[in-house]
Order: structure tokens, then sequence, then C-alpha cells
């Protein structure tokens, strides 16, 4: 058995993505870096501990300390930020089946 360890080259993208999926893009962007942002600003004001989990009835179910919220908002942050990076970038992703000329645009 033997391991390929370069990546098959792959054809070039020649699509350009839409305006709705750019807008969506950005406005996702936006707001993750809003919200953190606005916690940041309203860190200090918070309690020692917060809410981590709330039950079906809207009861709050478990704790956890102030800065988990930091930690929560870094995440969403950077999750939204690689998610748009890397939708620029379709040739990184690790598809299930081999990219062609044939099949590239499609997948």
């Amino acid at each position: 058995m033997s391991t390929c360890t370069t990546k098959p080259k792959r054809p070039a993208r020649t699509f350009t993505i839409g305006p709705v999926t750019r807008a969506l893009q950005r406005v996702i962007v936006l707001a993750a870096l809003g919200t953190t942002a606005w916690l940041l600003v309203r860190y200090a004001s918070l309690p020692d501990t917060v809410a981590s989990h709330v039950d079906a009835s809207g009861q709050a179910d478990d704790w956890a300390p102030r800065w988990s919220v930091l930690v929560l908002a870094v995440v969403m942050l950077l999750l939204s930020l690689g998610v748009a990076a890397l939708s620029t970038r379709p040739q990184w992703f690790n598809y299930p089946l081999e990219i062609t000329e044939r099949t590239a645009q499609a997948i």
C-alpha cells in the first residue's frame, strides 16, 4: 500500500462568487466582528457567572465563568473569517472524488 504525498493538480476556478453570496459573507463577518466588539465593551458589566445553557422552556440549567463568553466570541469570529476565506479557495477543500476539467465547475 503506497501513500501519495503530493496533491493532484486541480483545475482552476473559472467562476466568480455571486453578489448575494459575497454580501452574505460580508454580513456574517461584520456580525461576528460587531458581536465580539460589543462583548468586549460590555465585558466588565457581565456578572461573574453567566448562563451557558438553557432548556427547552428557556430556563438556565448550566452556568459558566464570565470569560467563557470571550471564548465563544473568538470561536465565532475565527469560524466566520475562516469560512469566508476558504470559500475563495475551493482548491483547498478535500473532495471525496477526483476533480477533473469536466467535473470542476459542477462541484
